[in-house]
């Protein structure tokens, strides 16, 4: 029996309200109308209910709405003008604004950015997985016109997180399959170091019915879409039982729903990417500390500073980032993340900053001399190999058709292709790849030569065999047919396995996605 293991990582939660004030945007700005709101009182709420919305405007009683990209400046202006507008601001901020009591609505010259403070937001913008883009923005007031500023990642690691609404925080969750090959299975502690080592996320289970169908069906994604063998396994929950319990499993206490019997003694708590703002001292007989992970001069014999106020020694800015290193598979983050620590007033600030390494909706990973963006791009057949080189260009920032050089590689080709599967509801297709057969090789097809990577004309170098590729047959398949080009085959039988295709227009399936790869930023 082989195992999975689910992983979680912490998002706060955010509510957000809308504050009206008399304003009008920047006439380069680019509103959606909505015919249906046909008071200013249901255009606030539309907007309000509206995920994308930001801004909605009353313009001469209709109802105009914009979302972030559309939108960079409002003018205020008078009551006389009798023009309005009405901002998403957070709720816990905007009560956390001079002090205000949660009870009561802030006041103050210049709303939403109550005596010229800035205000702040967050949008949860769906996208094509279940992994939604988080647009955090702040909003300035300078000589009577608010401007928009934003920074945009997505709310969980990668595309295969979803994203899960708790209690009272959101929570991502995804399951990680073993890297071995053949698979091995994850023992507890085993899952619980690999839980650590994703950027702060802990192994987790469900805290409700939802969420406990959602693990159902990512459990029966994995064998539906090929990423695991067709056989029985277990998916690696949290809990393990205390020894106390194991002798005596069936009193009520060690039964019990509430966790009575789960261990939490001498707690180590990490706090992840933008987990905490600021840190306040304290004594030195106090049993609560922190341990700040910083860059340092390791050139220096003696590279450990000194001085007072560490990690901010003497008062000097420390910073650092937290791209993991050696980063070969799912570790590997979208963006490079920075951070650093200044030290004011007693207490230790810590301000964020990101640089995205690759494309909205492509994948990060580890090559052997570079990183690689990898995604899927979804089509429409037609489409032959030439164009689907041609696609490469023109959609994915002048990258190339992809081949995989990796198991991480293949495992994203397969659980995208899986995601499109889905949604053509189980319709058979082919996904192109890098690789069509030389003119040589359709002749002689099965000599070593032909049979390895040096028997095709390629785009992408770094593949230099087919290690990672799960032929149906095998490398020399196709060639008496006319099938010349690798394909990914999705027909409910070989889901994610290799095969080739025709590479003109017409193909025994049709083409609905290719593989897009191109360098990522350093």
């Amino acid at each position: 029996m082989k195992f999975q293991l689910l992983l979680a990582s912490l998002l706060l939660v955010v509510d957000s309200v809308m504050v009206v004030v008399n304003g009008k945007p920047d006439p380069s700005s680019k509103a959606n109308q909505n015919p249906n709101a046909t008071t200013w009182e249901k255009c606030v709420k539309y907007c309000s209910e509206e995920v994308t919305c930001l801004l909605a405007y009353d313009n001469e009683g209709k109802c105009e709405w914009f979302q972030h990209e559309n939108i960079t400046k409002v003018k205020q202006t008078t009551v006389l003008e009798e023009e309005k507008v009405a901002f998403k601001k957070d709720l816990i901020q905007l009560f956390q604004v001079n002090n205000f009591s949660t009870s009561s609505c802030p006041s103050g010259l210049n709303p939403p950015t109550f005596d010229n403070q800035d205000a702040h937001g967050v949008l949860l913008i769906p996208g094509l997985y279940d992994n939604p883009n988080r647009v955090n923005y702040t909003i300035k007031y300078t000589d009577g016109t608010w401007e928009f500023s934003y920074f945009e990642q997505y709310a969980c690691p990668t595309d295969f997180f979803v994203l899960l609404q708790r209690e009272n925080i959101q929570w991502c969750m995804s399951t990680e399959i073993t890297k071995d090959r053949p698979f091995t299975s994850f023992s507890y502690d085993a899952a619980v170091t690999t839980c650590d080592n994703q950027n702060g996320s802990v192994l987790t289970g469900a805290t409700n019915a939802a969420e406990m169908e959602k693990i159902k069906t990512m459990q029966s994604n994995l064998l539906s879409w090929g990423a695991v063998p067709k056989e029985s396994f277990a998916l690696r929950l949290d809990g393990k039982r205390t020894t106390a319990c194991q002798a005596t499993p069936r009193t009520a206490s060690c039964m019990t729903d509430e966790l009575a019997a789960t261990d939490y003694k001498d707690m180590c708590y990490l706090c992840p990417y933008e987990g905490v703002t600021s840190v306040t001292p304290g004594i030195a007989d106090e049993r609560n500390k922190v341990a700040f992970r910083i860059m340092v001069d390791t050139t220096s014999l003696d590279y450990c500073p000194s001085g007072v106020n560490p990690p901010t020694f003497d008062n000097v800015k420390a910073s650092a980032d937290i791209t993991p290193y050696n980063a070969t598979d799912s570790d590997s983050p979208q963006y490079i993340y920075y951070y650093t620590v200044s030290y004011s007033n007693s207490i230790w600030s810590i301000i964020y900053s990101s640089v995205p390494r690759c494309l909205p909706n492509f994948v990060f990973v580890q090559r052997e001399s570079h990183g690689w963006c990898i995604t899927l791009i979804q089509t429409s057949p037609p489409l032959n190999y030439a164009a689907a080189v041609q696609g490469a260009v023109d959609n994915c920032g002048k990258g190339i058709l992809s081949g995989v050089t990796n198991q991480w590689e293949m495992d994203i080709v397969v659980y995208q292709g899986g995601k499109i599967y889905a949604n053509l509801q189980n319709m058979p297709f082919y996904i192109r790849m890098d690789g069509k057969r030389t003119a040589e090789c359709e002749v002689t097809p099965t000599t070593e030569e032909c049979m390895s990577v040096q028997g095709f004309d390629t785009m992408d170098k770094d593949v230099t065999s087919f290690q990672f590729y799960d032929w149906i047959t095998d490398s020399s398949a196709g060639a008496t047919t006319g099938k010349q080009c690798i394909v990914t085959v999705f027909d409910g039988v070989n889901n994610g396995k290799q095969d080739f295709g025709e590479c003109g227009d017409t193909t025994s399936l049709p083409v609905y996605a290719f593989v897009c790869g191109l360098e990522a930023a350093v």
